[in-house]
């Protein structure tokens, strides 16, 4: 396995499902995030576990960094609302949110550059969200999601000339069994209703696998020239 891939926040969830469709591809993947790695004990990909509000662990990832030659792709499937759901909220929770959705990203990008300048053909992807479309969720969730798209899509015209392909991946509410839209679904009633009526009139959440297609696809020959693209994913 020659090829390398990082998947930031790749220990769990769509990150887990990344890291494994890499892994099938014949990437040598690393996953990058706090949580226990769900996935398959048998699975190769390395874990390498760190906070990313741990200024500590940062240093753990610049001495991980080291240990490579090149990287060829990166995912960065970070962010969220951390349970910080106010509708305006304050300059802390902006400040938190604006770190975890942006600011890492920013921050392990710019470790990483020098790495992706060695592939021949590397490729990175960001998880943006359907919010920078409809404006849904909290304010300061968008607002730091607006700020990752601004990032993206000034990053992506800087690399083109370097033919380093950035895209990203927009989906709306994904269907995971145990979150709270998941559960409404199944439960049906007038809550569900209207949220389809109001946000998704396909009745359909995203699925993993609509996002891990997608991102198979962005990394592939054929999306050599999605240079800024985004695909957007939602019903």
């Amino acid at each position: 396995m020659d090829k390398v891939a990082i998947v930031f926040g790749g220990t769990k969830g769509v990150g887990a499902a990344f890291s494994e469709k890499l892994y099938t591809l014949g990437y040598k993947v690393h996953a990058i995030g706090r949580s226990t790695p769900s996935m398959p004990k048998n699975s190769e990909v390395s874990h390498v576990a760190i906070d990313i509000e741990d200024d500590n662990s940062w240093s753990k990832i610049d001495f991980f960094l080291k240990t490579l030659n090149k990287i060829d792709v990166i995912i960065f499937n970070i962010g969220g609302s951390f349970g910080q759901y106010a509708d305006i909220g304050g300059d802390a929770v902006y400040s938190r949110l604006l770190y975890l959705n942006y600011t890492s990203a920013v921050r392990f990008f710019n470790a990483t550059y020098h790495l992706l300048q060695r592939s021949e053909s590397a490729r990175v992807i960001f998880m943006l969200s359907a919010s920078i479309y409809d404006f849904s969720g909290n304010m300061p969730y968008v607002a730091a999601k607006f700020a990752l798209f601004g990032y993206f899509k000034a990053l992506s015209k800087k690399l083109c000339r370097e033919n380093i392909v950035v895209s990203a991946i927009a989906p709306g509410p994904i269907d995971y069994p145990d979150r709270y839209l998941s559960r409404l679904r199944d439960e049906g009633g007038a809550e569900w209703e209207q949220f389809t009526r109001d946000h998704l009139p396909s009745r359909k959440l995203v699925t993993v696998e609509d996002i891990v297609s997608a991102a198979e696809y962005l990394i592939s020959k054929e999306a050599g020239h999605c240079f800024g693209s985004i695909i957007e994913i939602r019903g």
